[in-house]
């Protein structure tokens, strides 16, 4: 019987690796994850209008030239776009006929202002864009403010001090564990979350939703087919099902550490070759990536590696076996796509916990739910990464979703039993609850 079991594990696995879609969809996978991760690269490696040098010529009424120049300097680094300062020597007539017979020359006027110190214009072609506004915006409103505390006859040395950060430190009264005082508490709350949720919550949300489906579409084929009364001639209904758990989560956990590798892959090239504009939201993606390889982060999961290994494959062997035993009591796949909406709702509850976990810091609901199994893996370590809830409630976590897992196992047997081989929705749920109570 064994024998057999291991026979229908080895056909399953072979049969979804060797598959086209297989290659084909990791391939896709694969050179998507790649192109997303480093998109600046790729759109630099295109070209562009913005690829062409801007050149700002200054007409400078107070004498303020050297400093404009080196900020801009400065952030034209960071910019995708270079960006060139010119001091112009003639008057401003006649930079505004430089400026109409070259799209890529802007005109830039310094004037004193008596109640803001300076005032400045632009002159372009067309209306001018952020490339060129925000460095010039930001350097002005820097050197105001330096001229205005030199107004005020504050020497340069008592502006850089007013300049400079507060120095805050943190003083613990009372620290659960000094080893991890200088861990993830002293991180951005918003990042670790967004790091949480691209470790944990979106490629469990995928992986399962996949999972799902794959077995629930093995056996609505095999019932379809009346393969199953075959297979089940020849192998007992629990064979059958601790096969389909295994091949199914097994191909689940090889998907997932692909996705590890494509991931590790595509952050190192973005390291190495990355190209760093200073935006916003690229300056959001930096801090992720970060975050995803910072030691203090890395460190604290280490910790719980092993602990989180066995409370995925015991997560995913619960949703196979749910999966299993929902395929078992329909006998086509569109009778189960209807049943399988209550899986798919548990999942979004655990995954819209996960984001929220970080906007509302240590919620009683939240911690309550992580130790709720199905889904307190998508929860439960994300609040550890927040330093929220300790390595204890993990543990708790994990026990409580192993101690489920077998319920789950005991009964949900009983339930495929008596639906593996019905090809009827006649009193079926009768039939059900008989099985359980049995």
């Amino acid at each position: 019987m064994k024998n057999k079991r291991n026979y229908i594990i080895k056909m399953s696995l072979r049969k979804k690796i060797k598959s086209k879609w297989f290659l084909g969809i990791n391939i896709f996978i694969f050179i998507i994850m790649l192109l997303t991760i480093n998109i600046n690269t790729i759109i630099n490696m295109f070209g562009g209008d913005y690829k062409e040098e801007k050149v700002i010529e200054v007409i400078d009424n107070i004498e303020v030239y050297d400093l404009i120049k080196q900020h801009i300097e400065e952030y034209s680094k960071y910019s995708a776009t270079p960006i060139k300062i010119e001091r112009y020597s003639n008057n401003e007539k006649e930079l505004n006929n430089y400026v109409k017979r070259n799209n890529n020359i802007y005109g830039l006027i310094i004037n004193y202002d008596y109640e803001n110190y300076i005032s400045a214009s632009v002159i372009s072609n067309d209306k001018v864009s952020n490339i060129i506004m925000n460095p010039i915006s930001n350097s002005l409103n820097r050197i105001r403010y330096d001229k205005a505390m030199e107004g005020l006859g504050l020497s340069s040395d008592i502006i850089d001090k007013l300049n400079a950060s507060v120095n805050i430190d943190n003083i613990i009264l009372v620290e659960k564990n000094n080893k991890d005082k200088n861990d993830i508490q002293n991180k951005n709350n918003n990042i670790v979350g967004v790091v949480a949720v691209i470790v944990f919550t979106m490629p469990f949300f995928f992986i399962i939703t996949t999972l799902v489906q794959m077995i629930g579409a093995e056996i609505n084929e095999e019932k379809s087919t009346k393969a199953m009364e075959v297979i089940i001639g020849n192998i007992s209904p629990k064979e059958h099902l601790i096969a389909k758990i295994i091949s199914c989560t097994s191909f689940t956990i090889l998907q997932i550490s692909l996705l590890v590798i494509y991931t590790l892959i595509g952050i190192t090239i973005r390291n190495n070759t990355g190209i760093q504009i200073d935006t916003e939201s690229n300056r959001m993606m930096n801090d992720i990536m970060k975050s995803m390889i910072d030691p203090s982060i890395v460190s604290s999961m280490v910790k719980i590696i092993p602990l989180l290994i066995i409370f995925l494959v015991f997560t995913l062997i619960t949703y196979a076996i749910l999966a299993g035993v929902l395929a078992s009591m329909t006998t086509n796949i569109d009778d189960f796509q209807q049943l399988q909406t209550p899986i798919m709702l548990t999942i979004s509850i655990g995954f819209y916990l996960s984001i929220l976990a970080s906007i509302f810091e240590g919620a009683k609901l939240i911690k309550f739910m992580s130790y709720l199994p199905l889904v307190s893996f998508m929860l439960s370590p994300s609040l550890y990464m927040l330093k929220q809830v300790s390595i204890i409630s993990v543990l708790v976590s994990a026990l409580l979703q192993i101690i489920f897992t077998f319920l789950v196992y005991k009964y949900g047997l009983k339930v495929y039993k008596v639906g593996i081989l019905n090809y009827s929705g006649d009193h079926l749920w009768k039939k059900i609850f008989r099985a359980i109570k049995s």
